[in-house]
């Protein structure tokens, strides 16, 4: 059946009629039978046919409208949603939340206020307000309704999330070993900073600042790993506790909260004090690290005992590794890497070059008419100003006969900031990991080093604009489950194949958006279309069935 359209023109008129029409066999042929007959309508005037099949519709009772009465009124981002809920759904964290606070008296939804904050530092990171607006306005979170979750109710839950942590991350920590066989054999510590700005906590304190604001208070956030960047748990401490005081407690978390009996700890050489080795051996732990090169008497020593670089033993195109002799029950590796040499040499030369500027200025004689320097002053400006630029022992100054500033160059300085580019002594207590395991694993440490990229870059933990301790705890924690949820959907991509990144998966699917469509004073809420690309990735991340009408 369909529609015949025939135009027939007689004295200079046109006049076009309008037949429905089927087709039909008949004595071996095909022939056609009018159904309807709607005559001439080229005379019709306009919108008149279109009230004919309206017409037609209601008579049949039929739901049809014209585009005219068809109204758009709202239209909502659904695409990123889909795997995060996917993934949020599988590891049970609506439950897990919920039974985690179950001797809580609070009336608040907190598993979907908790939701909606991790959903929202994937997608647009944002304030409290700006997740309020979002979930009001622009959001479609499956599961999730804007009126459910008032204002207020952002920033009252980070209190009870904070509290819960501990069986929170527990019982997540069993979820993952279940579902994505979470392996904590091989566990990567690292510390970093998130500074304030303006009022802040009381754990807010001035300390070595890794963000480069010694000038701001801050927190400090210890993040625990595993070998594929998954966080098992997390401690915020306050800003200026030392490293090196903060892994006894992670450790003891490692064996009374996620019951590890063996596991290998990596961490970087700030928490590779003699004191924490000595922990970590003591609750059964190997341990792999690297010495600091700059102050440790041990790692001078040994570093006077390498050969030349064409004695050290291949593993991959940037890496060379050495055995150095074993004291007591700890070996020593020196692993060395030319890419890191070459990208830290330019840098070095230009730090030397500036202060060479900048001392030869403090050198010259001042201005006439401006008062004589005082040359011990001059010698303590140009001592703080190498120390600054991490240049001390690459000159030697001196004051001459006349009491100007001198300086040269101390090469025997340079000469260990050259052997030291590109060169790590790596120490472990293990006596059954091979040198290339050891090498190996502390280079993975990367892993703990990136997560602390994504939660300040992406995941966008700053500004922090909490003043109480237990909030600022929260905020933190929201700002771990969402890099969790990143790294899982990283794996998902990975296991199927897709060379795409999380982020960029999520960037994707912002086009998939569910419209509100008013007619005849109805609701229809229709999903836009979706490209192949993207049903590869909600695919891979378990998202198989997306309706087309919400």
């Amino acid at each position: 059946m369909f529609i015949r359209e025939q135009v027939v023109r007689k004295r200079g008129t046109d006049y076009r009629y309008l037949k429905v029409v089927e087709n039909h066999w008949e004595g071996g042929q095909s022939r056609q039978e009018v159904l309807v007959n709607l005559g001439n309508v080229a005379h019709w005037p306009e919108g008149k046919l279109e009230d004919a099949v309206a017409l037609l519709g209601c008579f049949l009772k039929l739901s049809f409208a014209q585009l005219k009465d068809v109204r758009f009124t709202d239209c909502r981002q659904l695409g990123p949603y889909l795997p995060l809920t996917q993934l949020w759904s599988e590891l049970g964290l609506d439950k897990i939340i919920t039974n985690a606070l179950t001797d809580v008296r609070i009336e608040l939804p907190v598993a979907s206020y908790v939701r909606a904050m991790v959903f929202n530092r994937l997608v647009s990171p944002g304030s409290k307000k700006a997740v309020w607006a979002t979930m009001e306005h622009e959001a479609l979170v499956p599961g999730l309704t804007s009126d459910a979750l008032p204002l207020h109710g952002y920033y009252r839950v980070l209190g009870y999330l904070s509290n819960a942590k501990p069986t929170i991350e527990k019982q997540l920590h069993a979820r993952l070993k279940h579902l994505f066989n979470q392996d904590v054999s091989l566990v990567f510590y690292d510390l970093t900073s998130s500074y304030f700005e303006g009022g802040c906590c009381e754990m807010a304190k001035h300390g070595y600042s890794r963000d480069h604001r010694p000038d701001c208070v801050q927190i400090q956030i210890g993040l625990l790993v595993d070998a594929q960047g998954v966080p098992i748990a997390h401690e915020v401490f306050e800003g200026n506790i030392k490293e090196t005081t903060t892994v006894v407690g992670v450790l003891d978390r490692l064996k009374t909260t996620f019951d590890v009996k063996r596991c290998i700890f990596v961490s970087d050489d700030g928490m590779a004090s003699a004191a924490n080795l000595k922990d970590v051996a003591t609750r059964g732990y190997e341990y792999i690290t690297s010495l600091q090169l700059g102050n440790s008497i041990l790692a001078n020593r040994l570093l006077r005992l390498l050969p030349k670089r064409s004695d050290f033993t291949q593993l991959e195109d940037n890496m060379w590794i050495h055995v150095l002799p074993k004291e007591a029950d700890a070996r020593y590796i020196a692993s060395y890497n030319v890419a890191r040499a070459r990208a830290v040499r330019p840098k070095r030369h230009a730090r030397m070059r500036d202060c060479i500027e900048q001392l030869r200025a403090l050198g010259e004689p001042p201005e006439p008419g401006r008062a004589q320097r005082d040359p011990q002053k001059t010698l303590a400006k140009a001592d703080a100003l190498l120390r600054r630029k991490g240049c001390e022992h690459y000159f030697r100054l001196a004051l001459d006969s006349e009491g100007k500033l001198a300086f040269r160059f101390n090469t025997d300085g340079m000469r260990k900031a050259r052997q030291r580019e590109g060169m790590m002594i790596l120490t472990t207590n293990s006596a059954t990991l091979t040198d290339e395991e050891v090498a190996r694993g502390y280079r993975t440490l990367w892993q703990a080093e990136n997560a602390f990229r994504h939660i300040k870059d992406v995941v966008a933990i700053r500004p922090i604009r909490h003043w109480k301790d237990p909030r600022v705890k929260g905020h933190v924690f929201i700002c771990v489950l969402a890099y969790t949820l990143e790294r899982l959907l990283d794996i998902r991509m990975k296991e199927a194949g897709l060379a795409i990144t999380a982020r960029a998966a999520l960037r994707e699917l912002r086009t998939i958006t569910v419209a509100n469509l008013q007619i005849e004073g109805q609701t229809l809420r229709r999903r836009s279309d979706i490209t192949t690309r993207q049903r590869q990735i909600l695919k891979a991340a378990g998202v198989d069935n997306v309706p087309e009408i919400w």
